[in-house]
């Protein structure tokens, strides 16, 4: 769990006690998967920050999402990318580095259609799957219960609406 930003460490740490936070263990790595977010593409950098606002994330791009890459291919690890949101990319060096990044990874998805056609159109990448976020697709059973617990106690009396109640109707489609 390399990625995980510091400010959630605590929190994480308490659901999954065996993570480790640091890519000094990642010969101890099976896999690595790049899931959720949009760790593939530019921020909106305004006026305000301008250069040193597009630096900071750039040098931030390449120790969270490079690295790790790097650490799997030299050592052959296979890694995956599912359901990241890509593009774009104005920097020429950034943009080599996420098309081999993508080019190198056992599965590719994507969140949603202008990131595959980014990939697609602008870096050349063919085999992207689009695929729904994985928040979007997880269920209770997939929640730890002492997570589950928490919301519970947080939500106070509002726990008792749960989505579970929730009922569509038979041929209607929700997107």
């Amino acid at each position: 769990y390399p990625l995980v930003p510091k400010a959630e460490q605590t929190r994480f740490k308490k659901y999954f006690p065996e993570a480790h936070f640091s890519l000094g263990q990642y010969q101890s790595w099976q896999a690595l998967i790049y899931g959720g977010g949009g760790h593939f593409g530019e921020p909106d950098v305004s006026s305000r920050q301008g250069y040193k606002g597009y630096r900071n994330w750039s040098l931030r791009f390449f120790a969270r999402h490079v690295l790790p890459a790097e650490l799997c291919l030299n050592t052959g690890i296979p890694y995956a990318i599912v359901g990241v949101g890509a593009g774009p990319l104005s920097n020429l060096f950034v943009r080599q580095e996420v098309k081999r990044i993508f080019n190198n990874a056992s599965l590719v998805s994507v969140r949603d259609i202008e990131s595959q056609q980014f990939l697609q159109n602008e870096l050349g990448i063919s085999q992207v799957k689009v695929v729904p976020d994985a928040a979007l697709t997880i269920t209770k059973a997939d929640i730890p219960s002492q997570a589950v617990d928490k919301i519970n106690s947080l939500l106070g009396s509002y726990a008792q609406h749960s989505c579970d109640s929730v009922t569509v109707p038979a041929g209607q489609l929700f997107v």
